[in-house]
């Protein structure tokens, strides 16, 4: 069989195992859209061996949250919440489609918006529109490096969250580290001194619904935090490049002093941007049409299926 009738999937062990069983829908909806082009699919474990092996094959691939290995890859991920996926060329997210796609809110459906909003909030958050309020604090959530300034970042972290506090203006500051990054002593003993100097500080791990539900805003790098808080109906300062830009107040676009000065009155339209970037413009693996969104974007994409 010729490679333009394979492709491949690298995911990390267990997902690798689920996929085979049948037990991933996301995959069950790839391996149809493939089929109907008489394209067959091979789920392998992502590894470091493997990836270089991808990059030796002339086979189409797709990798979990990876950089294509090859011409003929494509990245993975899922959008944020689960069903929704992106196949994308690229990993880096602040370089996906939609982020270079302009958001155009006077062409989604108001009440379709209500409706989904209303739907995953509650899902995912157990939230209604009474369940949440504003309690004067400010909600930083950190990521990783947290004394390192990245290619895609406008500030370090650790910069980051020194701006919040000198414009606090009284408010409690909340800095959630992440459960799942590690973070070196020094890091913490950074973390300790601002603490010290800034005695409104809180540094807690996790807990991202409970500050949602209660903080005045968000400052985050680019973490999806920002993008659930819009749940919460609460605004959010990013620091870094990222997909959902569209709506957040972008240090990158704006600068510090201005993103700060709007914050408390920047309501944009909520459900509406969610409705768009969660499900128009990305696959959902839950939904009947699944197959025949993936085998046009793999298309879109470059892949000649037929």
């Amino acid at each position: 069989m010729m490679h333009g009738n394979r492709a491949r999937l690298y995911f990390p062990n267990p997902m690798d195992k689920r996929a085979r069983a049948g037990d991933h829908n996301f995959v069950n909806m790839l391996q149809r859209a493939l089929a109907l082009s008489d394209w067959t699919l091979d789920i392998c474990t992502a590894g470091p061996v493997d990836t270089l092996a991808a990059a030796d094959a002339d086979a189409y691939a797709l990798f979990l949250m990876q950089e294509p290995a090859h011409a003929k890859g494509l990245s993975l991920r899922i959008a944020y919440l689960m069903p929704f996926w992106r196949i994308e060329r690229t990993a880096e997210r602040w370089n996906f489609d939609v982020a270079r796609t302009e958001f155009d809110p006077s062409q989604i459906d108001p009440a379709e918006a209500t409706r989904f909003a209303k739907y995953w909030a509650k899902r995912k958050f157990d939230i209604g529109p009474d369940d949440t309020r504003r309690d004067g604090t400010i909600y930083v959530a950190l990521q990783g490096y947290i004394d390192k300034r990245r290619s895609f970042q406008m500030a370090s972290p650790l910069t980051m969250l020194r701006e919040t506090l000198q414009r606090a203006e009284g408010r409690r500051v909340i800095a959630g580290l992440h459960p799942k990054e590690q973070y070196s002593d020094s890091d913490m003993r950074e973390l300790e001194e601002l603490r010290r100097a800034f005695p409104l500080l809180d540094v807690t791990i996790g807990g991202m619904e409970t500050h949602l539900r209660s903080c005045d805003f968000v400052v985050t790098e680019n973490s999806s935090v920002a993008l659930m808080a819009m749940f919460f109906r609460k605004p959010a300062i990013v620091f870094a490049r990222i997909d959902f830009h569209h709506t957040m107040l972008n240090v990158a676009e704006i600068g510090v002093d201005r993103a700060f000065d709007r914050v408390a009155h920047h309501a944009p339209e909520w459900d509406k941007y969610l409705l768009w970037f969660l499900k128009l413009t990305s696959v959902n693996a839950g939904a009947p049409e699944a197959s025949d969104q993936i085998a046009t974007r793999l298309k879109v994409l470059g892949w000649p299926l037929a």
